[in-house]
């Protein structure tokens, strides 16, 4: 039924009365002519025509059944009309795809294309097999590709409950050795007084953290705090709100899901500190300086912003090659940005922060004790604290 639907669009406006469908000569003739209009649509940018005339002429019997003729010749030799409109049909159609960024279909028409060269070109022998076979590569090319984008879909997809997931297993069992570093950088949170009346009186302070992920940093904070948290991975408030449950004596006013570039929701100097840890290594630079700013529009007059990132390689007299290696597993082979959500190892935060327009920046680099071989491109370290 569909076929005979297919013949009856390109019918010429015969009656139903007819016994015999159009002429070859027919149909060629108005596949000519939809093809020049394609043509004609395509000069004047009218993309959206262009596609829909090609795509006409591709379902017109002529085209459709291109072939080359009995004997494998051809008078006047290159291709017989109906191979080269519907190779022609095919290539446009394939330009028109890139040109939309649908790369998926571009691929598939051009292969289409290049495979009604060779596969309806006149064959002798041995050259039949060989032109089959590249068009059958050919096929075979594609369908990997199509399975590797569809993988890469996947994988990014899923990317950030992986994310989570891998962040939580790692501050669990890995990253405890840098726990003493922390306890010590948090220690003097304890001597700040709230701006807040309400939690001055409870001798309290508001915290902000950014990128709180599973709540890693609850231990080192002063005993009645009040937490505000943002985090952009809503998979992380499960991690979250179990780890929570060991801090008591903490108390959480509002899990934001959002950036921190974006932190509308968070009060003009509502806070006494906001608190970043290895997080400024996944964001590009102009979202780490609307970060910084986001800090200062949040922080109280004085208040303090706490920060630990890794950073790129500082001791290039003695550690050269790790600064080679966190470049290579950045840039050259970005697995590191991949497994870790962006993460970048090379980036040197300091002088960003202290351009940000705090008051005054205190930091001192270091090289973190992590003894997990894997994680060694993450040992240059940076700590220290920002005033507004």
């Amino acid at each position: 039924m569909t076929r005979i639907a297919a013949l009856n669009d390109w019918s010429l406006g015969s009656s139903e009365e007819d016994d015999v469908g159009p002429t070859r000569e027919a149909l060629e003739a108005q596949a000519t002519k939809y093809y020049n209009e394609a043509i004609n649509y395509l000069a004047h940018g009218n993309d959206e025509q262009a596609h829909h005339h090609f795509s006409q002429v591709l379902q017109n019997p002529y085209v459709e059944k291109a072939n080359w003729p009995e004997g494998g010749q051809h008078q006047g030799g290159g291709l017989p009309q109906d191979v080269a409109l519907k190779y022609s049909c095919l290539k446009n159609l394939g330009n028109l795809a890139t040109k939309r960024g649908d790369s998926e279909q571009a691929a598939k028409h051009y292969l289409e294309a290049h495979c009604t060269r060779i596969s309806l070109r006149p064959t002798m022998g041995a050259a039949e097999g060989e032109s089959e076979g590249c068009c059958n590569l050919l096929y075979v090319l594609l369908g990997v590709a199509s399975v590797l984008w569809l993988v890469r879909k996947i994988a990014y997809s899923t990317q950030s409950r992986w994310f989570a997931w891998v962040m939580h297993f790692c501050t669990k069992d890995i990253f405890l050795e840098i726990e003493e570093v922390k306890k010590e950088h948090f220690a003097s949170m304890s001597s700040i007084v709230s701006q807040d009346p309400a939690l001055r009186g409870k001798k309290a302070i508001r915290i902000l953290e950014i990128g709180v992920g599973t709540g890693v940093n609850f231990a080192h904070f002063p005993e009645g705090s009040h937490l505000v948290v943002v985090d952009p991975n809503p998979h992380f408030k499960s991690y979250f709100e179990e780890n929570r449950k060991r801090f008591l004596h903490l108390e959480v006013e509002d899990f934001i899901v959002t950036t921190g570039d974006h932190m509308e929701a968070v009060k003009d100097g509502s806070v006494d500190v906001v608190v970043v840890t290895l997080v400024l290594c996944s964001l590009p630079s102009e979202t780490i300086q609307a970060t910084l700013k986001e800090i200062q529009r949040v922080l109280v007059p004085g208040g303090k912003f706490y920060f630990m990132e890794h950073i790129a390689e500082f001791d290039l007299k003695k550690y050269w090659w790790r600064r080679k290696l966190q470049h290579v597993l950045t840039h050259w082979i970005p697995v590191w940005p991949f497994i870790f959500d962006g993460c970048c190892l090379d980036r040197d935060t300091l002088p960003i922060i202290q351009q940000a327009g705090f008051s005054s920046v205190h930091a001192q680099k270091y090289h973190a004790p992590i003894p997990n071989i894997f994680f060694d491109p993450e040992r240059p370290n940076l700590k220290g604290v920002a005033t507004k």
